[in-house]
C-alpha cells in the first residue's frame, strides 16, 4: 500500500505540473524551408498550430534616406511588411525586432530601398550612429514599424553587444541612438514594452574567447536603464561549446546578470545533428536538440519569462542551396536546427515544446515591465 500511495502522489505530481500555467508565449519567425510558394504557406501554418506568438524579425536594413527626408517609404517596404501582417495570426502575440546595425553587427545597417540592404547612399556611409540625422531617420522608422505591426514587444536593435566586441569605438554612439529611439518610443507608446536584444555568450563567463568580459558588463549596464525586460539571443553550440558540452545551468546565470527585469528569449537554436562549417565540427543531434528545449522551457517557467523565440521551424537544406554560394558557410550555422527536419518529420524536441504549448498561458504569471 506505500509503494502505491507512492506511485499515486508522483502521478498527482506530474498531472499538477503538467497543468501549471505558462508565462511564456512561444512562437518563430517565418524562415522558410524553401525558396517556394509551399514552404513560406508551411511555415505560416506552423506558426499558427504550434505556437501563439509570431516573430517579426526585420534584418532588411533601413530606409535612411526616406526617413531622413521625412518622405513616404519605397512601396517594397510596405509591401513586406503588408505580407508578414497578412499572414499572421490574428490571435498570436507579436515580438517586431528592427536594427540599425548590418547583419555583421558591426556598423550602420544598409539602405532598404526597392531592395532589402543596398549599399548606402555616399552620404550615409561615413555617418556615425548618434548623428542626428541616424537618429532622426531611425526613430521615424521605427514608429512608423510600430503603427503598422503593433507589436506586443519591441526590440530596436538586434544582438547588439556584438559592436561591444568588434568595433568598441561605435558603442557609446549606439547606445546615444538606442537611449533616443528608446524615449521616442516610450513617449508616444508609454505601455510597449521596449529592449535591445543580446548575444548571451558573450555574457556568459568563458563562454567564448573574443568576449572582454569588463566590456561585455559595461554593455550590458549601458543599455539597462533603457530596456524594459532583457532578451538573449542564445545558440549554445555557436561558441567554444561548440561540442554540445555547454553547462545546463545557463539560464540562471542570464537570470542572474540582470535580477531585476523580465528575461525572454529572443532567439534560440540548437542543431538536431552534427555538420561542419568553417572547418569546426558542431556537435548535434536529435536527443541533444531535445535537451536543450527542455532546459530552455523550464527556465522560461522558473524565471517567469514573458516569451521564447525558436529561430528557425524547419530545417531549410533547400533553402540552403539555393542561396549566394558566398554566405552558405554561415547559413550552415542555422541550417539544421529546426524543431522539424528537413524530410518534414518532426524531431522528439517538438514534443517537448507542444507539452508546453498545450499548458493554459495566463497573463498574469508575466511579470510587469519596468
Amino acid at each position: 500500500m506505500p509503494a502505491i500511495a507512492a506511485t499515486l502522489l508522483l502521478l498527482l505530481s506530474a498531472l499538477v505540473a503538467a497543468a501549471e500555467p505558462r508565462p511564456f508565449r512561444l512562437g518563430f519567425t517565418p524562415w522558410p524551408s524553401a525558396a517556394t510558394p509551399e514552404a513560406v504557406e508551411a511555415v505560416w501554418r506552423t506558426i499558427a498550430q504550434e505556437g501563439d506568438l509570431v516573430s517579426q524579425h526585420l534584418d532588411n536594413g533601413v530606409p535612411w534616406v526616406e526617413a531622413a527626408a521625412g518622405k513616404r517609404f519605397d512601396e517594397a517596404v510596405y509591401a513586406e511588411w503588408d505580407r508578414r501582417i497578412e499572414r499572421s495570426p490574428r490571435n498570436h502575440a507579436r515580438l517586431l525586432s528592427l536594427s540599425p546595425l548590418t547583419m555583421g553587427r558591426d556598423s550602420l545597417a544598409l539602405w532598404w530601398g526597392a531592395r532589402e540592404n543596398q549599399p548606402l547612399p555616399p552620404a550615409w556611409e561615413s555617418k556615425n550612429l548618434d548623428d542626428p540625422a541616424v537618429v532622426a531617420a531611425y526613430t521615424r522608422y521605427v514608429l512608423a514599424a510600430v503603427e503598422r505591426f503593433r507589436p506586443t514587444w519591441l526590440a530596436i536593435g538586434v544582438e547588439v553587444n556584438e559592436l561591444a566586441t568588434k568595433k568598441p569605438a561605435l558603442w557609446p554612439g549606439y547606445v546615444a541612438l538606442h537611449r533616443q529611439v528608446y524615449q521616442a518610443v516610450k513617449a508616444k507608446y508609454k505601455t510597449l514594452p521596449v529592449t535591445a536584444t543580446l548575444v548571451a555568450p558573450a555574457l556568459l563567463e568563458g563562454w567564448r574567447e573574443q568576449d572582454v568580459p569588463a566590456v561585455q558588463a559595461k554593455a550590458l549596464a549601458d543599455l539597462l536603464p533603457f530596456c524594459d525586460l532583457m532578451a538573449w539571443s542564445l545558440y549554445p553550440y555557436m561558441s567554444r561549446h561548440f561540442t554540445g558540452d555547454y553547462p545546463a545551468d545557463w539560464y540562471d546565470r542570464l537570470a542572474k546578470l540582470v535580477p531585476d527585469k523580465p528575461l525572454a528569449i529572443s532567439e534560440c537554436g540548437f542543431p538536431g545533428q552534427s555538420f561542419t562549417a568553417f572547418g569546426i565540427p558542431f556537435a548535434g543531434s536529435p536527443a541533444a536538440q531535445e535537451a536543450f528545449v527542455g532546459q530552455l522551457l523550464s527556465g522560461a517557467q522558473r524565471h517567469r519569462s514573458p516569451f521564447v523565440v525558436w529561430f528557425t521551424a524547419r530545417d531549410f537544406d533547400q533553402l540552403w542551396v539555393t542561396i549566394d554560394p558566398s554566405i552558405r558557410p554561415l547559413a550552415l550555422l542555422w541550417r539544421d536546427t529546426g524543431l522539424i527536419g528537413d524530410d518534414g518529420q518532426p524531431r522528439p524536441a517538438l514534443s517537448t515544446w507542444r507539452a508546453a504549448r498545450a499548458r493554459p498561458w495566463t497573463a498574469e504569471a508575466v511579470p510587469r515591465s519596468r
